[in-house]
């Protein structure tokens, strides 16, 4: 993939579309219809257009380089390989379309599901370049753990991931909160559109406008707070070290070491298992099965759970990673 060009495709316009036709309609109905009255709700469709179209994705393009991205759209910035810190997909990482989120020394770059080539294969590319660089930022607990184990097999062969600073999860698109803030504007034209023209129902149209109006608000508020999360403490403060005869985690309430020995199965992502204590319920990360529990190493480290995972099946088959 090294010197291709990547392209994002234009998103947004059907939707923007479809509630136009369906703007037009309603505009037809009303203007062969013998009443007339509820004629100012044709807004509320071309507001939702209009939206939807301000808000549409705007064109993302990158170049693939040997260490780095260099992204020309939407804004001109490079993204060093050694420099990744995670990486959050929106859904299936096996897919050819989903949504990739880079989490770097310089912040967030976000990169949308519709690529002029297929998103598990930009991933695949993007982990075979992942710098495997030990990090010193772990909790003070893991430390006398890591030193002997460095002392017994050299600092090759120890793997050390330190929790990712605290970062903002956010979505690419924001059409839907776009979408209901143009609603919202409609509303407020349909209100007073119905008050001046049609002056019986002057307090209806006023009120069932500000109702709509406010509606439109609290759901864009959802929208746009559902697509931003910050990470908490416990992800700041997480750790784990890997190494060749077992691995030691800091993880929120989760603290302690395991020999490999006492692994019974390592699987990605996590699985329902019936039985056993399960430490976590996220469905992202990598699932630890020993007697009585299930332990999930969440996606809370600076490298990909995929990459931590190679390397625990390394050791844990008896293998050293490469």
């Amino acid at each position: 993939m090294i010197g291709e060009v990547v392209e994002s495709r234009p998103t947004g316009g059907l939707w923007a579309g479809f509630f136009v036709v369906l703007g037009l309609l309603f505009g037809i109905v009303f203007l062969v219809a013998p009443k007339k009255d509820g004629w100012p709700t044709v807004f509320l469709p071309f507001g939702i257009a209009a939206g939807i179209w301000l808000g549409r994705d705007r064109p993302t393009v990158f170049r693939i380089a040997e260490d780095h991205l260099q992204f020309e759209q939407p804004t001109e910035h490079m993204v060093r390989f050694e420099h990744l810190e995670g990486v959050v997909t929106s859904g299936d990482r096996e897919a050819s379309r989903t949504t990739i989120q880079l989490n770097h020394a310089d912040g967030v770059t976000v990169i949308p599901d519709r690529l002029t080539v297929a998103s598990h294969e930009l991933l695949v590319f993007l982990e075979s370049k992942w710098p495997r660089t030990r990090s010193p930022r772990i909790p003070a607990s893991l430390h006398g753990y890591r030193e002997d184990q460095v002392a017994k097999f050299g600092e090759d062969h120890i793997y050390t991931f330190a929790g990712r600073p605290k970062m903002i999860h956010r979505r690419r698109s924001y059409k839907g909160v776009y979408a209901m803030l143009g609603l919202a504007a409609a509303a407020v034209v349909m209100g007073v559109a119905g008050r001046v023209t049609q002056g019986n129902f002057d307090d209806a149209w006023m009120g069932g406008g500000l109702g709509v109006a406010l509606f439109g608000l609290f759901i864009a508020l959802i929208l746009f707070l559902s697509g931003r999360s910050l990470q908490g403490d416990a992800q700041a403060h997480s750790g784990l070290v890997i190494t060749p005869v077992g691995l030691a985690l800091v993880q929120g309430d989760s603290k302690g070491k395991l020999r490999w020995d006492e692994v019974k199965a390592i699987e990605y992502p996590p699985v329902k298992r019936m039985g056993v204590t399960r430490t976590a319920n996220s469905k992202h990360g990598i699932g630890l099965l020993v007697d009585g529990a299930y332990i999930v190493i969440l996606d809370y480290y600076n490298r990909p759970a995929p990459v931590i995972y190679n390397i625990l099946c390394d050791y844990w088959n008896g293998g050293r990673p490469a």
